[in-house]
Order: structure tokens, then sequence, then C-alpha cells
């Protein structure tokens, strides 16, 4: 999504598409942070980083995820917008009524400027490489404690217990 993101141009670069794409992108990476039961789940230590750079951007799309996409928080909108010194109301819920009735919302939201999705991208492949790394040692462990050659294996139905 990063790099769809990255090669738009400035006509179809609008607040909608970026809020779109952000949306995706900071659903998806959150999602395996967030508390869960199922196979996404990640430890806690990849949420931890060596890097302050790599920290900041982590915790600015989980905090993203959590006040703006899976919940409406507007306060947390107000204070981002004051932050990055945008002095709109983005609190304002706009209701056109047509003629025949018709209606048409729009909630104000918070479009932050300065997204740089090169810096998310390389967040997104730091954390794909830190996870494979894990991975792969997990599963060298388990198929040489278990001798199991190599191959290719469901998971559900080939180790279960």
């Amino acid at each position: 999504m990063c790099d769809f993101a990255m090669s738009l141009t400035k006509e179809q670069a609008t607040g909608y598409a970026i809020y779109g794409l952000l949306a995706g992108i900071g659903s998806t990476y959150s999602r395996s942070f967030t508390q869960n039961e199922g196979i996404s789940s990640l430890d806690a230590k990849f949420s931890q980083f060596e890097s302050g750079e790599l920290q900041e951007r982590h915790n600015w799309l989980i905090e993203m995820r959590h006040h703006q996409l899976a919940h409406k928080d507007r306060l947390w909108e107000k204070e981002m917008a004051a932050k990055i010194g945008i002095e709109d109301d983005i609190s304002r819920i706009i209701v056109t009524v047509s003629e025949n009735g018709d209606t048409e919302w729009e909630i104000k939201r918070i479009h932050f400027p300065n997204i740089q999705f090169p810096k998310i991208r390389d967040l997104c492949e730091f954390q794909r490489a830190r996870l494979a790394e894990e991975s792969d040692g997990m599963l060298k462990y388990f198929m040489e404690s278990r001798g199991v050659a190599p191959g290719t294996y469901d998971l559900e139905r080939d180790f279960v217990d």
C-alpha cells in the first residue's frame, strides 16, 4: 500500500485517497499489536525498537488505529491537529440535503499533510524481516526437535498433537 501511495500523482493524492490508504496501512499494521487470541497476535518485543525513529512511527500507527480508525476520538484528533498546526475545526459534521430530501454526510477528520509513506514502508519492512528471522528460528527448532524433514506442511492438519 505504501508503494501504491507513493506512486500517486498530485492530482490522485487527494485527502480522501491518502486517508483511505493510511486507514488500510494503519489497520493492517496495527492488527497484530492489539488484544486478540488469534494467530496474528505478536509478542510484545515486536513493539520495542532500538531506533527512536522506528519506535515513534510504530507508536503513531498504533495510536492512529486506536483513536482514529477503530474508534472516533475527537479529542485525540484535536490534539494531533494542534501539534501539526491545523487550525480548522475537525470536529464538524457537514450534512447536505438536496431538494428531493436525499442527504450526504461528511464527517471532518484530520488529514495528516506530511505522511511519509517511505518511512512507514521502512517500518513495515523492518518488522517483516524481524518476524521472518524469529519464525525461521522457531520452525527450525521445531523441525529439528521432532525430526521433521523439509517440505510443505499444513500447521493445523500436520502438527496437531
